[in-house]
């Protein structure tokens, strides 16, 4: 499967951009792979200053369903309060300077499964299943390609504009 190989690009890569909390809602960007100055800096307050200069060669942007758990505990949600220090933000930053270990792709709904050097799970349930809603589950961006998983799971991939 091709996204699936796409995917594999991300083993082994530390996970260094981590964008959500106030003004995201439960919407979560990881970024991975190389650092790309970007044209202009964000001005975000909330972001790290190498995340306001640098953008992710490799990033998943998710709008659906999504858990943080270790082997042991559910860390959060993204029903979780997105507050700064509140469970969404200190659950997800668990994974800053974490390497991917290992990945499972469900090939049928597109649900994703991201491990991590440290223990933790980033999961994806893909149930977004009407059109009216208006985003996709998720979506891949990788070099020139992204992939974007739609409602009722439907995968589609285009050309990535910078």
């Amino acid at each position: 499967m091709e996204l699936e190989s796409s995917f594999k690009n991300i083993l082994g890569e530390e996970c260094w951009l981590i964008i959500a909390g106030k003004g995201t809602g439960s919407i979560v960007s990881l970024g991975f792979g190389k650092k790309m100055l970007r044209k202009k800096n964000v001005k975000n307050p909330n972001l790290t200053e190498e995340e306001r200069k640098y953008d992710a060669e490799i990033i998943l942007m998710v709008y659906c369903a999504w858990r943080v758990s270790s082997s042991n505990a559910v860390i959060c949600s993204w029903r979780d309060s997105n507050n700064r220090n509140g469970p969404m933000l200190n659950g997800l930053n668990l994974f800053r300077s974490s390497r991917v270990l290992r990945l499972n792709l469900n090939p049928i709904n597109y649900d994703l499964k991201i491990h991590f050097d440290n223990g933790i799970v980033f999961e994806i349930f893909c149930d977004i299943t009407d059109i009216d809603e208006g985003d996709d589950n998720y979506c891949w961006f990788m070099g020139d390609e992204v992939y974007e998983i739609k409602f009722k799971s439907k995968l589609t991939k285009s050309v990535r504009y910078r």
